[in-house]
Parts: C-alpha cells; sequence; structure tokens
C-alpha cells in the first residue's frame, strides 16, 4: 500500500471558499422564498475540524491508511440551511 492519509468526509463548510454556507447565504440575499431537500442526511463537517484532525495524524505520526471524519450533528439539507439563515435577517 501507499504511504498515505485519506480522509472520508462529508458535507465539508468554512468561513471560505463556495460552499452551502455562503450559496445559502447568497441566495437568501436575492431570493425572499428558497425551496431546500430534506430527503438527504449528512453530517455537516467545519473545515477547521477537518483541518487539525489531519494535522494530528500528521503531527502523532499515526499509521496511514483510510479515516472517517465528521462532526457528530446530522441534519438534512433543510435542516442545514434553516440553521445558517435563522441569524442572517
Amino acid at each position: 500500500g501507499a504511504d498515505a492519509y485519506i480522509v472520508r468526509t462529508s458535507w465539508v463548510f468554512g468561513e471560505f471558499g463556495n460552499n452551502f454556507v455562503y450559496t445559502m447565504q447568497r441566495l437568501a440575499e436575492s431570493h425572499p422564498r428558497l425551496t431546500v431537500v430534506n430527503d438527504q442526511l449528512g453530517r455537516p463537517t467545519w473545515t477547521r475540524t477537518l483541518a487539525e484532525f489531519m494535522l494530528y495524524l500528521i503531527d502523532n505520526q499515526a499509521n496511514y491508511g483510510i479515516y472517517h471524519l465528521s462532526n457528530d450533528d446530522v441534519a438534512t439539507w433543510f435542516d442545514f440551511a434553516r440553521e445558517i439563515l435563522k441569524d442572517h435577517a
């Protein structure tokens, strides 16, 4: 096998870049109503959490391999959008 870390994650969002948080905030400014699906579940994962985990692997010389990381909360895209926009108005 290769000497590598593979980190599997989901629904990554952060302060920078085009991600779901940014998109919802931008759309809310120009659309009075948004339609967001509520039939998909995921674990929104903050970029800082992901970066800190990757640094932990490297700093502690963890075994190479596949790792799974996400934040704890489970949400639908609708739940996530509602949380993003509750303080946006």
